[in-house]
């Protein structure tokens, strides 16, 4: 499950600007509005990669019982889609 959300993940970054400023920024620290730019896109990603996961788990776990309401909801912090 969590190879495919990565892979999916990986097809996001070559789909937008992310690959690109990934390679620049292994090169030198990106500055100004591309930083802005690679750290959005960089969340983005992550929560592409959340999202894939989850749907994979959906489809896995049978839903003929009834969901627990006594737990808590998480407070999630994306930013790498290694998070």
């Amino acid at each position: 499950g969590l190879a495919i959300a990565l892979a999916i993940s990986d097809v996001f970054a070559e789909g937008s600007d992310l690959e690109g400023l990934q390679a620049r920024n292994a090169r030198a620290p990106l500055e100004g509005d591309e930083a802005s730019t690679f750290k959005k896109l960089l969340s983005a990603s992550a929560y592409v990669s959340a999202f894939s996961f989850a749907s994979y788990l959906f489809q896995l776990i049978a839903s003929d019982g009834e969901a627990p309401n006594d737990t808590a909801e998480p407070d999630f912090l994306f930013d790498t889609p290694q998070d």
